[in-house]
């Protein structure tokens, strides 16, 4: 089971528990437990402390595993304030007080001057904590990593802070380096926390300053020590350099990154979360969840059923189906490290700009031309959709002006012909399947809208179609970067007009991979919000509902015709 199943597996609890909520005849009570059982899994969260002394790396390991070269390094010593980092849909920084005061949000190059001995000597300006927000997958998929103050430092208040934090951790990564392996300070830190229960990780960072014949000798020495302060439970020995394994995922060197040392460390960290950690929490799940099936009044066997088979659902839980290559071709820690997202369909960008310059020009000619007054009577108006679109651009002057002879016309239609039924009026345009009616005069605005998405359709062709890297074959879960996002109904235009060409494929293939982590969004979201933690949702997650509409239907100015029929 890689990160992705275990979240689909909570998602599926999440929908269980929802139909237990909504049952007719469920009590308060039950529904409160539900409620109670939706926040613990909205709240989910691998929570991983990086400690150390300072200079050893920490920041950097972070980094690398972020895959992202944005947490400051090379500062003096923190202050007694923990640093936490998280998923958010774009970067910031959040500054909490300690008093209960309202926090504020600084800028990531502001960042030391809250967090650092230099910019906040003593803590003076009572910080709280700090919480950086960075759109990195591995934090989307569950991980929190706790930059602490560090272990053995001078100032005796940073290392109350980071031992009195612990309790809250699930796993600890101890950094340590080759260029003085092992003080007394982190051999202590380790045999503490080993006795304590702590799922602990020993890093011995800077394998790059250390002569390779040299390197075995200090592993051997480390493991020898670690296993008379721990014990049996003497934690796994990691020798990597962060500094080259950073380097090598923003170079995107799979090479380079294998040789850093670094994918063993995600591999076992992983495995960590999924077997140990993740898997007790779900049993816990299974077992409350079963029990609020008990008191539920009525047949509850269905959903029983759906819960036992969830429950001894066995995904393949070999290495491969723990990573994920990134688009990039390496792996961040087991997940993609710079996903596909559902952005604004490009064509719609140019057929509203085209729409909105039409419709200027269009509402003054309306409104001071009564020659295209008349023309617009005798077409009957325009379509349904359009006409509501030019009514919220005109003014009520210019919307009577304009349709002023429309209305008389179709005044004496309904004269003439007795009819209960207006003989014409704002035409609807027609549905996907349905034929134009080509007898009847067409709406000018669908004209437009028609020929600058053919144009804009040939552009996206002119621009992409060549691109190099859209039609060689790519390793799976992967999409071309240079390709834009474009919406369902634009998407069958292109295939329309286009044919079966690489660029369709291609577009076809990143809206896939697009619309699968807006789904993901889209369940969190509901998760979160049922559990009322709406607080807790990124921007993605809290707009996933308005982009899922704009993918599936285009740009809500458009009428129906603009679809390939």
């Amino acid at each position: 089971m890689d990160l992705r199943q275990y979240e689909a597996k909570k998602f599926a609890l999440a929908e269980i528990l929802r139909t237990i909520g909504a049952a007719p005849g469920a009590r308060d009570e039950l529904k409160r437990r539900v409620t109670e059982l939706l926040a613990r899994l909205a709240e989910d969260r691998f929570n991983l402390v990086v400690a150390g002394r300072f200079s050893r790396g920490k920041t950097t390991l972070m980094n690398a595993i972020l895959g992202l070269d944005r947490l400051p390094t090379g500062i003096l010593p923190l202050t007694s304030v923990i640093t936490r980092v998280v998923y958010g849909s774009r970067e910031r920084v959040r500054v909490e007080f300690e008093r209960g005061a309202m926090g504020f949000e600084v800028p990531m190059e502001a960042l030391p001057d809250y967090i650092t001995e230099r910019g906040n000597p003593g803590n003076v300006r009572r910080i709280r904590a700090a919480s950086v927000e960075l759109p990195a997958e591995v934090l989307r998929r569950g991980f929190c990593f706790i930059d602490t103050p560090g272990l053995g430092s001078a100032i005796a208040e940073n290392t109350r802070t980071t031992e009195s934090f612990l309790p809250e951790a699930d796993a600890v990564i101890l950094v340590s380096g080759y260029d003085g392996p092992l003080t007394e300070e982190e051999l202590r830190a380790a045999g503490s926390l080993a006795r304590a229960g702590r799922k602990l990780f020993f890093v011995l960072n800077k394998r790059d300053i250390a002569a390779p014949q040299s390197r075995p000798q200090v592993e051997e020495y480390v493991r020898a020590r670690l296993a008379e302060a721990c014990g049996e439970d003497a934690p796994p020995l990691f020798s990597l350099s962060a500094r080259e394994a950073l380097a090598a995922k923003l170079e995107a060197s799979a090479t380079s990154l294998a040789a850093s040392g670094i994918e063993e460390l995600e591999r076992a960290l992983t495995r960590f979360l999924i077997d140990e950690r993740s898997a007790q929490l779900l049993r816990s799940m299974y077992d409350r969840t079963s029990q609020l099936l008990a008191a539920l009044d009525g047949d509850s066997a269905p959903l029983r059923a759906r819960l036992e088979e969830l429950a001894h659902s066995s995904p393949d839980r070999s290495l491969a189906s723990v990573t994920v290559p990134s688009e990039s071709g390496h792996a961040a820690a087991h997940v993609q490290a710079h996903p596909v997202r559902m952005e604004d369909c490009v064509v719609c960008a140019r057929v509203v700009d085209t729409l909105f310059d039409f419709m200027r020009q269009y509402q003054h000619d309306l409104a001071a031309r009564s020659g295209e007054q008349e023309r617009l009577a005798s077409a009957g108006g325009l379509c349904g959709p359009h006409m509501r679109l030019y009514a919220s651009m005109a003014s009520d002057r210019d919307v009577c002006v304009a349709l002023a002879p429309l209305v008389k016309r179709l005044a004496a239609d309904l004269h003439a012909s007795g009819s209960s039924a207006p003989p014409g009026g704002a035409r609807e345009a027609p549905d996907d399947d349905s034929a134009p009616d080509d007898s009847a005069p067409e709406c000018p605005l669908c004209a437009a809208q028609d020929e600058a998405q053919s144009r804009a359709i040939s552009e996206l062709a002119r621009q992409y179609g060549a691109s190099a890297g859209i039609e060689p074959a790519s390793a799976p879960g992967t999409a071309p970067a240079t390709v834009p996002s474009v919406c369902l109904p634009h998407l069958r235009a292109v295939a329309s007009q286009l044919g079966d060409r690489p660029l369709t494929r291609a577009l076809a293939r990143r809206q896939s991979m697009a619309a699968e982590r807006l789904a993901e969004d889209m369940q969190r979201y509901v998760m979160k919000r049922d559990a009322v933690r709406s607080g807790l949702a990124s921007e993605e997650e809290a707009q996933a509902a308005r982009r899922a509409v704009a993918f599936i239907a285009g740009h809500r100015v458009f009428s129906p015709r603009n679809r390939a029929r």
